[in-house]
């Protein structure tokens, strides 16, 4: 096997252990979790942020990014119903949420009320995010989110 292939549905979850100014932390840019279309989904979520975070010393972003992370994967079980596939990539200058479902609805952004109970997601991940967008891909969608580091 190409040592540079990775197959996604084998990537372990977990930043890689040590400190957050470790070898293992500088090189990693990328973490990946799949996840089936139920609740404990946005919990696995928060904690792969989190973790993912707190490994790439960014601490000062992780409210906002883990608050996106949450929002998106909960939005993707409850109006995709499908498989889901959530990513962090971070570059020099930037983290990007992406989380891929199968349907192919696109999401869009209402103002909620004051007294809506629903409806707030997409409006707390376009507070949070540096910039966001959903864009269609063969079987589904990806909708992502962008926070400036």
């Amino acid at each position: 096997m190409d040592p540079r292939h990775v197959d996604p549905r084998h990537v372990d979850p977990r930043p890689p252990a040590g400190p957050a100014d470790s070898p293992a932390a500088a090189a990693m840019t990328e973490t990946t979790l799949r996840a089936a279309p139920q609740t404990e989904a946005v919990e696995y979520a928060r904690r792969l942020a989190t973790r993912t975070m707190r490994t790439w010393a960014l601490m000062e972003r992780e409210e906002l990014v883990t608050a996106i992370v949450a929002e998106l994967v909960a939005n993707a079980v409850r109006h995709a119903g499908t498989a889901l596939e959530l990513r962090l990539q971070r570059d020099e200058d930037r983290v990007r949420v992406e989380v891929r479902d199968r349907a192919a609805q696109m999401p869009r952004l209402t103002v909620p009320g004051p007294l809506d109970e629903s409806h707030r997601g997409l409006f707390i991940v376009d507070r949070f995010a540096t910039a966001w967008g959903a864009e269609p891909v063969t079987g589904g969608k990806v909708v992502w989110a962008e926070v400036a580091i």
